[in-house]
């Protein structure tokens, strides 16, 4: 995979075009999930082009993977 061998500085680039995670106001709610995990499991299926639901468990949930790919 592309993400999960990176160093620090492409990461930094990759983020950099990345939109922020949204806050609630008053800080509320659960804190999003690993931007450069999620990634990973958005690439990964891609990459393999199986369903959302069979991706390894190491990239969080699929449900969230598949969220913040729709919001890419």
């Amino acid at each position: 995979m592309i993400i999960d061998g990176t160093c620090r500085q492409q990461w930094n680039i990759v983020k950099s075009i990345l939109p922020e995670d949204p806050v609630r106001k008053g800080g509320e709610g659960r804190q999003w999930k690993d931007c450069r995990e999620v990634l990973s499991g958005v690439l990964w299926i891609l990459h393999t082009g199986t369903q959302w639901a069979d991706r390894p468990e190491r990239y969080g949930n699929y449900k969230t993977v598949y969220r913040r790919f729709l919001r890419l």
